[in-house]
């Protein structure tokens, strides 16, 4: 039994037998016995009971004083002893101090260990808010650098199995409840399906250390449904034996980088205006096409198309309306591929390579007859009217077609063949198309082997000048040369002109072939009026592309050629056709007024052949125009024909020009010209072009006709 407890018996037991005494004789002093007494009786009887009461009180007294004293040697037993106990707890902890606590005993001793037990207990105590404070600050400011950085936080206590979700993490994915610790199946829900594989292996990986760090992008689905992209980067907290604790990834909203990624590589596969793919797609698409049909044995076909007189459109209605135009026309493209009833089982690709050039790719067809159907389809489309606004515009499309199969070697390939056929297609005439065959793959060998070549030619020395002679009707003998070029090819023999130089204004050697032959001719000429006295008024015919006669740097390079040959500039006469003026109006006459200024003279080649030529007399400072050999030789059997040479030489003398008819070949075109008053003339009646050396021999002889 406690101390306290047998105090509290004692005490109790002592004033309960004082009361009973005192109550007993209280009573006695009131019954009604006692007030039926005498007097004596009852005097007698009140000191009985005062005596009795006060040998009551002197034993309550008696018994109060054992109880206490037998509670005092308990109390300082149970004292000494505690305070036993706390000393040995103080001393053996060393934390609290030994001045003023040694040689007390009892009570005090018990009450100075007391308070050094509740001072070390309220150290503890400041030191853990301490503690919690700091902690608390520590979380703030990581919750502070998350908002900051935009980055969510999960923590994944592997042992518990439990994942943590910070505020930032749930608000990112539109989780407003306040719940912030998921198991496992509620946190793989949240994981894109496509992006799961990958994220566990990932994170397994990470976690038996066969990955350094843990590193991947997935997707996080928002509670509205949608998915983010997300950066995942994770660290591990270990216990003191090495074994993973807990997992904690750092995520980043990286969804506006994914959209600008995806647009970046859709921009590069995609063509900006028309929105059709693109070169680079194309030939990703072709070798894919060509891979299938190795494996599969089957055919696919592609068309190569572009758009007749683009250019015009371009140049006169502005490159607005012409972009407007190839949107139009890329869009009908695609419908017409689309037709289902076109094709069949086809997939297809319509890209658009540049400019007005586009391709469409159709895989598995059967034959060459479903590629003829589909461009069929697109030419027939093109050639509707466009309403563009405030224009009504016409076009039509040539289309060059060339089929793949196991034995095509490359997407480039397949691609040549293509264009080859459409530069068939476009000698044909406009809204045509053409199929490539074995002929045509030779033809297109041969030119590539051309381009090649040419470059080279002039340093081989296999260009050669040929001359043709210019006769002045008034006098027979010979004004001028017409200087033309021929190619010897070591392999090919003679390569017709129309042929190479073709070849060489498409790859830009023009240039370097035109100042050849102007040079070479100006020093030939130059030589000629040395040499002979008859021919120091000889002039030399020089026919000019329009890329030469529109380079930025013709003026310069022409004059200095005249200047390193010695020849004057009223002796030499540049040669264009009417569509060379048609080119650039602006620009050509600025240029035909430079010239003429210089003196040299300028002639309109092939006149007659192109759309308002008498409009051109008017139009362009030029000295002389060049009657097409097509009419001189329908003028006896053509009466238009021979109305438009009357026509030309009478509007020629009415400005002052003089005029030379080409394809001069019978004696009887010779003397309608003279009889109209033609001024000169050239053709194989006075002698074919000349070498070098026979046109030497010829200006020797000083012939007359």
């Amino acid at each position: 039994m406690s101390l306290l407890l047998r105090g509290a018996i004692t005490l109790f037991l002592v004033a309960g037998v004082t009361a009973g005494a005192g109550y007993l004789a209280r009573a006695l002093m009131y019954a009604p016995e006692h007030q039926a007494l005498d007097a004596g009786v009852a005097a007698r009887v009140d000191g009985q009971v005062q005596s009795m009461l006060q040998v009551q009180l002197a034993a309550g007294a008696v018994a109060a004083v054992l109880g206490l004293l037998f509670f005092y040697r308990s109390l300082s037993s149970k004292v000494s002893r505690l305070t036993e106990h706390v000393q040995d707890l103080r001393f053996d902890e060393g934390s609290l101090p030994d001045s003023g606590v040694r040689g007390k005993s009892g009570v005090g001793l018990l009450g100075a260990e007391v308070d050094q037990l509740v001072h070390r207990a309220e150290e503890g105590i400041r030191a853990r808010e301490a503690q919690l404070k700091h902690l608390r600050e520590t979380e703030e400011r990581q919750e502070a650098t998350l908002r900051a950085t935009g980055d969510g936080l999960w923590d994944w206590n592997v042992n518990g199995d439990k994942v943590y979700f910070c505020p930032k993490l749930r608000a990112m994915l539109g989780e407003k409840k306040k719940g912030a610790t998921l198991n496992r199946t509620e946190w793989i829900a949240f994981i894109h399906p496509e992006d799961l594989e990958d994220f566990t292996v990932a994170l397994k990986a990470f976690v038996s250390g066969e990955t350094p760090t843990l590193h991947i992008e997935h997707r996080l689905q928002r509670k509205e449904g949608d998915y983010i992209w997300t950066l995942c980067r994770g660290s591990l907290l270990r216990s003191p034996t090495g074994a993973v604790r807990r997992v904690v990834g750092i995520v980043t909203d990286i969804t506006a980088q994914k959209e600008r990624e995806a647009q970046l590589a859709h921009e590069a596969m995609h063509d900006v205006l028309t929105g059709l793919a693109n070169r680079a797609m194309l030939v990703q698409q072709l070798n894919q096409a060509l891979g299938r049909a190795k494996r599969k044995n089957h055919k696919f076909g592609l068309l190569f198309m572009d758009l007749d007189r683009f250019k015009v459109v371009n140049d006169g209605l502005g490159h607005m309306v012409g972009d407007e135009l190839l949107k139009g026309v890329a869009h009908r493209i695609q419908m017409s591929v689309r037709s289902t009833d076109t094709v069949g089982r086809c997939a297809s690709t319509v890209a658009r390579l540049g400019g007005d050039e586009f391709v469409v790719l159709l895989d598995d067809i059967y034959d060459v007859l479903d590629a003829i159907r589909v461009a069929e389809r697109v030419q027939k489309n093109i050639m509707e009217p466009f309403s563009i606004p405030g224009h009504e515009v016409f076009t039509s499309t040539s289309i060059g077609i060339a089929m793949g199969d196991v034995s095509t070697e490359s997407g480039d390939e397949l691609l040549r063949n293509a264009d080859t056929a459409l530069y068939r297609a476009k000698a044909q005439g406009r809204a045509c198309y053409a199929v490539f065959d074995v002929e045509m793959g030779k033809r297109a060998k041969k030119r590539v082997r051309l381009e090649n070549d040419l470059r080279r030619a002039i340093e081989r020395e296999e260009l050669a000048l040929h001359f043709q002679p210019i006769i002045d009707l008034k006098t027979g003998r010979i004004a001028s040369f017409e200087v033309l070029v021929r190619w010897n090819h070591p392999e090919f023999g003679q390569v017709p002109p129309d042929e190479f130089v073709v070849i060489a204004e498409e790859t830009d050697t023009i240039q370097q072939m035109g100042r050849w032959l102007l040079r070479t001719a100006a020093r030939q000429t130059r030589a000629w009026q040395e040499r002979f006295p008859h021919a120091r008024d000889l002039d030399v015919n020089v026919n000019f592309s329009s890329k030469e006669f529109l380079h930025p740097n013709a003026v310069e390079a022409i004059t200095e050629d005249l200047r390193e040959a010695g020849l004057a500039p009223e002796h030499l006469r540049i040669e264009v056709t009417e569509a060379v003026l048609m080119k650039n109006a602006k620009e050509v006459l600025k240029r035909l007024t430079t010239f003429r200024e210089l003196g040299i003279q300028m002639a309109i080649d092939d006149f007659g052949t192109g759309a308002s030529s008498l409009t051109h007399l008017t139009r362009f400072p030029v000295h002389m125009v060049k009657i097409d050999l097509s009419f001189v030789r329908e003028m006896h059997a053509s009466p238009e024909s021979l109305q438009l040479v009357r026509s030309i030489i009478a509007l020629s003398q009415s400005l002052n020009l003089k005029v030379i008819a080409e394809g001069v070949e019978e004696e009887h075109q010779l003397e309608r010209l003279k009889g109209l008053g033609c001024e000169m003339s050239q053709g194989y009646l006075f002698s074919k072009p000349l070498d070098v050396q026979a046109a030497t021999r010829l200006l020797e002889s000083d012939p007359g006709w």
